[in-house]
């Protein structure tokens, strides 16, 4: 069965089961006392560790890519209170772009 319907919700899908497996994946990482939310401040949240923004493109990640501002953009809100988390973390399916200069940004020297 190859032919898609004009209807054909599958792609969205797939970005709520990803996120849904990282929840998962989350659950088995817990500590006593630590909850794992979904979609209460974010993605997925780990309470008083983590909170995680999951995203399912196809496309390379790039410095200029939507997604990457989108997920800094939700993290600059006034209403989001980051000193709750000891790690803010953008987990997607994507790899990084050829030339994307984010692709080194975890070995910069502060």
């Amino acid at each position: 069965m190859t032919n898609r319907l004009p209807h054909d919700a599958s792609a969205s899908v797939k970005g709520t089961i990803y996120q849904l497996y990282v929840a998962v994946q989350k659950c088995f990482e817990l500590i006593s006392g630590q909850k794992v939310l979904i979609e209460r401040y974010g993605d997925v949240t780990v309470s008083d560790s983590q909170q995680i923004e999951t995203k399912h493109y196809l496309e390379p990640l790039t410095d200029n890519h939507l997604n990457f501002w989108k997920t800094l953009n939700n993290w600059m809100q006034d209403t989001f209170d980051d000193k709750a988390y000891s790690s803010l973390i953008l987990c997607t399916t994507q790899v990084f772009g050829e030339h994307a200069v984010i692709a080194e940004w975890n070995y910069a020297i502060l």
